[in-house]
């Protein structure tokens, strides 16, 4: 299932099988980071939920009804931290589900 983004500063969840080095037993397990939708210009969303090598292609989650909005492509570590995603409204994304 999939919906569009929330408002900013809503809450939003990431899974995926992260790369951690401490724990060491944690490297490349399947994990979730809560944190906060900031936006989306274009097709690029932006958020605060952590993410790192190891996430990408996971799904970007509304907790409120448990839909994806995007999927975890690509971070940058900023100042507050952002981190990216395309979002679930992409054309590409969008053909390849009906198709």
């Amino acid at each position: 299932l999939f919906d569009l983004p929330p408002a900013p500063s809503s809450a939003l969840e990431a899974t995926g099988y992260g790369t951690d080095m401490v724990p060491p037993q944690n490297n490349h397990t399947q994990q979730n980071d809560s944190g906060q939708f900031e936006s989306v210009t274009g097709n690029t969303v932006r958020f605060s939920t952590f993410v790192s090598p190891g996430n990408s292609g996971g799904p970007l989650i509304k907790p409120t009804n448990n839909t994806a909005i995007g999927i975890v492509t690509h971070n940058c570590h900023m100042s507050p931290p952002s981190f990216f995603g395309t979002a679930i409204t992409h054309p590409n994304l969008l053909a390849a589900r009906t198709a």
